[in-house]
């Protein structure tokens, strides 16, 4: 029996159903095995039994959850299914899950290395793995330019720290070029670069909260030593994992929860409450799409729609990319349906764009592209006219 009692999964669910109208996994596959509700009940039976947790059922969960985060966030009842699962994985980690703790350690050399190397190796390989390769690369891009003249931020001389995640950190360095021109023009005291850590989130959902927790609170000791200045992501998924360390115990000072939350700021939020001077520029046949990944906010795009032009029309996409969690080791073959579903969404153009504003979503979509689109995150497409 595990230890944790996860009954009140089941017994506070009303069978609304409303987690099997946004999760990735059954709609796109139409199985209810994959779906929120059935997870829920086999931690129950789990909970209830006297069966001693194998590996196997850490998998079997594992396997079946993005922890994208949609069932809680329509759920009336509040069930936190993906925080769950993390629990039930911790409680028995499979090799599976170290792995995964140790992909995520090595990223600071091995990010590097194969992004530098993917044009070299990749008419070695084939697939998904040329593809995954072939992603780290940083683009050149024709469909679009925004071109920032000026800001004006209600920012200006705040003190700020960039927190750029581990994908930007190590592989796509030009992000955080653009992204730092950015906060100048907005007139912010950019403080420096320090040694971040992962913000924990793929660890957390792995099931490694030790470890997970060990880089909160080297991150928590960095915004401390610095003066407690305003953090700036620019990734959708960096913001949620920061903004959900106060639910961690890292021994918090009085009124720190709120003063942590109230920092953390992203480079989307800022232009969305800024005086904004910009040009866009497009290939006039390509349609653009806007992709609202699982943990943006629903402004995150206000700032684009507000100063493009208005003979631009964007489209949008509110569909997962498929790439939460640990599946990507569990249970890779479940990303191919929930990808394939969200790229069905602009089937009838072939040609085109796909903004993003997560760092792991611009990796995915461009990975499993499967058509002439362009994909990349926005921070790829801007110009900064001094």
């Amino acid at each position: 029996m595990i230890s944790s009692d996860y009954s009140r999964l089941c017994n506070d669910c009303i069978l609304c159903g409303r987690c099997l109208e946004v999760c990735p996994l059954f709609q796109s596959t139409n199985d209810e095995e994959y779906s929120p509700r059935a997870k829920a009940f086999l931690l129950q039976l789990l909970s209830i039994s006297n069966e001693t947790l194998s590996n196997g059922h850490v998998r079997k969960l594992a396997g079946i959850c993005l922890s994208c985060g949609r069932c809680t966030q329509a759920c009336p009842q509040n069930i936190d299914l993906p925080t769950a699962l993390a629990k039930f994985k911790s409680e028995s980690p499979s090799w599976k899950s170290w792995l995964w703790s140790c992909l995520i350690r090595s990223m600071p050399k091995t990010l590097p290395i194969l992004s530098h190397s993917a044009p070299a190796l990749s008419p070695f390989l084939m697939g998904d793995t040329k593809n995954r390769l072939l992603a780290l690369k940083e683009k050149s891009h024709h469909i679009l330019t925004l071109r920032f003249h000026s800001i004006r931020s209600s920012y200006k001389n705040e003190q700020a720290l960039l927190f750029p995640g581990c994908i930007a950190r190590y592989a796509k360095k030009k992000w955080i070029k653009t992204a730092y021109r950015i906060l100048y023009m907005s007139g912010l005291n950019v403080l420096g670069m320090p040694d971040w850590s992962c913000c924990g989130y793929s660890i957390q959902q792995a099931g490694l909260l030790e470890t997970s927790l060990t880089m909160q609170e080297n991150n928590l000791s960095i915004w401390r030593s610095y003066g407690k200045p305003y953090i700036m992501t620019f990734c959708a998924t960096c913001r949620h994992a920061l903004e959900g360390m106060v639910n961690a115990d890292l021994n918090w000072h009085d009124n720190e929860k709120d003063e942590w939350l109230q920092s953390i700021v992203t480079i989307s939020s800022l232009l969305n409450t800024s005086e904004i001077s910009l040009s866009l520029y497009k290939s006039l046949r390509s349609a653009i799409f806007l992709h609202h990944s699982c943990h943006a906010r629903s402004d995150v795009w206000q700032w684009l729609m507000k100063n493009a032009p208005v003979t631009v029309d964007f489209g949008t996409i509110d569909k997962c990319c498929g790439l939460g969690g640990s599946l990507i080791l569990e249970r890779p073959e479940m990303l191919q349906p929930v990808v394939a579903d969200l790229w069905s969404s602009v089937h009838s153009y072939r040609d085109g764009l796909l903004l993003t504003a997560c760092n792991g979503c611009d990796y995915q979509l461009t990975t499993f592209n499967p058509w002439n689109f362009e994909t990349g995150h926005w921070l790829d497409f801007v110009e900064i006219h001094d």
